[in-house]
């Protein structure tokens, strides 16, 4: 009904024109008039651009809208102000949108900002019709989980390795009864059928297909969002998405140690006064060089514009390099704090309660063997030795999922072993956090947790996992090598 009456209108930007007078009537308000760069920051972020967020998630608008409003959050972030006095725009608002770590001050593109607003509607499929232009997101961040892979066609869909599919061949005679993905998957047991698939498809394909993960954890195939861990749809991962296939941050940003500025303890007016100043000094120095051999253009600096005061190229970049020398030994000197802190903070294995074990759990990867090296190690309430593995699995496999099938593996092993009264600990966060979590995963390391749980529920009930620093797991990072 909605898309009915969108297309009942011969000028859809008019039909929208409110969000835009919204946005100037705040931007033209007596309490944005006074704002400091930094509040303007916190205004566009905040304020400015959640305004149109509602309509975006049910509507596409149009581009010639959404270019209008960039154009508006530009000028007031440069400066405009009520009088219509301009400030001068350093940079466009496409150089804008791109991240804070690469240079930049990590505005929406409200064009990709409002795809990916759509396409959460959008990635249940049978909704992609009513919102097309979200189709590209939905079928490029989903992923199968692969389960029996009999609810898998084996082409034209994402199940490979990295979320890729095989495109379908022109003459399928030549490939045979083989449809789903369970058809090169081994009858008996959880493998591929390496037979099978290297007698089908070229050897590049083959490969990628060898290196898909099959996970016993995995019983029912299931669609996935593969930009999450937890294999939910982020608006926020898919905006990124949006951003990397339009190649804007490959692009417009710029290499360099950018978060030294906004991680530092100081005020954020004072931050946003380096960054400002380390862009001019960019635009600047790249004037003065195309410029060097031209005596006219020697005048062109900062304090023109902002003083009405003339300074040569010279100068500027006296200023420039003593800003730089300035900057790296302040953080050389915090860096050389840093470190000294941190090593009072390093942690070392401490013993179990009396009467406990502990094992300890850590993963290695492998690019070179495309493998996962687990390692496991017991010890007793006295610090001395019981028992120690090591495994290897493969394909590689993510961080989090590697680290998660090291927990499995550990559990399984010990429950064989019957030692019961035991404490686990491993040095990935974010494996422990979900094993916690109450958050539903959908993908393949929500599968592994969930494994996990029925563990600690029904076989380790005095048990728990504890999150660790790596300086106190080295025995099992050692075995894990």
């Amino acid at each position: 009904m909605a898309h009915e009456f969108l297309k009942g209108h011969k000028n859809e930007k008019s039909t929208f024109k409110f969000i835009k007078d919204r946005i100037w009537k705040k931007i033209n308000s007596w309490s944005s008039r006074h704002l400091s760069q930094t509040g303007r920051e916190v205004m566009i972020k905040s304020i400015l651009q959640s305004i149109p967020t509602y309509v975006m998630s049910i509507f596409l608008l149009p581009r010639a809208l959404t270019d209008d409003i960039e154009k508006m959050l530009n000028a007031f972030w440069w400066g405009r102000n009520n009088n219509n006095s301009r400030g001068l725009h350093w940079l466009s608002w496409e150089r804008l949108t791109v991240n804070k770590d690469l240079g930049s001050m990590g505005f929406k593109n409200l064009q990709s900002f409002n795809l990916a607003m759509l396409a959460n509607i959008g990635h249940n499929p049978s909704y992609v019709w009513s919102i097309w232009s979200s189709k590209s997101i939905v079928q490029g961040g989903y992923k199968w989980s692969i389960g029996t892979g009999e609810h898998i066609d084996i082409w034209d869909q994402n199940w490979l390795v990295e979320g890729l599919s095989i495109p379908k061949p022109i003459d399928l005679s030549l490939i045979g009864d083989i449809s789903k993905v369970k058809d090169i998957i081994m009858r008996n047991s959880k493998v591929w059928d390496l037979d099978k698939i290297h007698g089908i498809f070229y050897s590049n394909t083959a490969r990628r297909i060898t290196k898909t993960l099959l996970l016993g954890s995995v019983r029912k195939d299931t669609l996935v969002w593969k930009l999450e861990h937890d294999g939910a749809y982020s608006v926020r991962s898919a905006y990124n998405y949006c951003m990397t296939i339009a190649g804007t941050h490959n692009s417009l940003g710029v290499a360099g140690s950018w978060q030294l500025i906004w991680k530092m303890k100081i005020p954020p007016k004072v931050k946003n006064l380096l960054w400002r100043k380390t862009i001019f000094m960019f635009c600047f120095y790249a004037h003065v060089v195309f410029n060097a051999g031209s005596k006219q253009d020697s005048g062109i600096k900062n304090n023109q514009v902002w003083e009405n005061v003339t300074d040569t190229a010279q100068t500027v970049c006296e200023r420039a390099r003593h800003l730089i020398t300035s900057w790296r030994n302040a953080q050389n000197f915090q860096s050389i704090a840093s470190t000294t802190h941190s090593v009072t903070q390093q942690t070392k294995w401490i013993k179990p309660s009396p009467g406990r074990y502990k094992c300890n759990i850590d993963a290695s990867f492998s690019l070179t063997n495309n493998k996962v090296g687990i390692g496991i190690c017991i010890r007793d309430d006295h610090g001395c030795f019981v028992a120690a593995r090591t495994e290897w699995l493969e394909p590689i496999l993510d961080v989090e999922v590697g680290e998660a099938m090291g927990l499995l593996s550990a559990l399984r092993w010990v429950n064989e072993l019957q030692l019961y009264n035991m404490d686990f600990e491993m040095d990935r966060k974010r494996v422990v956090d979900g094993l916690y979590s109450k958050r539903t995963y959908t993908s393949d390391l929500g599968a592994i947790l969930s494994d996990c749980r029925f563990f600690l529920a029904t076989r380790f009930v005095n048990s728990h996992v504890k999150f660790i620093r790596r300086q106190a797991n080295e025995v099992a990072h050692t075995l894990a090598r």
